[in-house]
């Protein structure tokens, strides 16, 4: 379970990185 929580986080973090990136 933590590393699925884990993983959507990072997740979402890169998508944000991604969309200031443009």
């Amino acid at each position: 379970a933590d590393e699925q929580a884990r993983l959507q986080l990072t997740n979402c973090y890169h998508n944000l990185l991604r969309k200031w990136a443009l």
